[in-house]
């Protein structure tokens, strides 16, 4: 299914950092009835993606995807993504979380809230590195009017579980 309405989200995320596939072995795990979005006209190359039924003309979304930044450090991951995203968006609200192990990984919870034309939107995201410069992405976006999904959360959350285990 085509979601025209996740293009602004998509575009953003496009501009923070560049994109290669993934392995295969880390994938997310959809919220329970969520359907897979067609992508293929993103900016960046979306690993996966998936929707709820829309409410007041958006789609709640997951989705995820992996960036090589060979030498980059988590810290330095963070500062840069931080540094791009203000660079975007002057009145963004920006909140670094907690900082977890991930296997023998670490992972970057990450929460802010910006505009995109008249929709102001909330996302969370996990950053999880895994070896020297290899970085994963798992994302949750929202109308800030729609109600926070803890099965959202929790699905963006699988990344971590199939990194650790080495499963897709």
């Amino acid at each position: 299914m085509r979601q025209p309405y996740l293009r602004p989200v998509l575009f953003m995320l496009a501009l923070v950092a560049t994109v290669t596939p993934a392995l295969g072995a880390v994938t997310i795990d959809p919220p329970a009835g969520w359907s897979a979005l067609d992508v293929s006209d993103s900016p960046i190359r979306l690993e996966g993606a998936w929707g709820a039924p829309p409410t007041n003309g958006f789609s709640q979304n997951v989705n995820f995807l992996k960036q090589v930044l060979p030498g980059t450090s988590l810290d330095a991951y963070v500062a840069l993504n931080e540094k791009q995203l203000n660079a975007m968006d002057q009145a963004l609200v920006f909140s670094l979380d907690k900082r977890e192990p991930c296997g023998a990984s670490q992972m970057q919870h990450v929460k802010y809230v910006t505009t995109f034309g008249s929709r102001t939107v909330a996302i969370e995201q996990l950053w999880l590195q895994d070896g020297d410069g290899t970085f994963y992405v798992a994302t949750y976006t929202r109308l800030v009017a729609q109600p926070d999904l803890p099965e959202a959360s929790a699905s963006i959350a699988t990344i971590c579980t199939h990194l650790a285990t080495g499963t897709s």
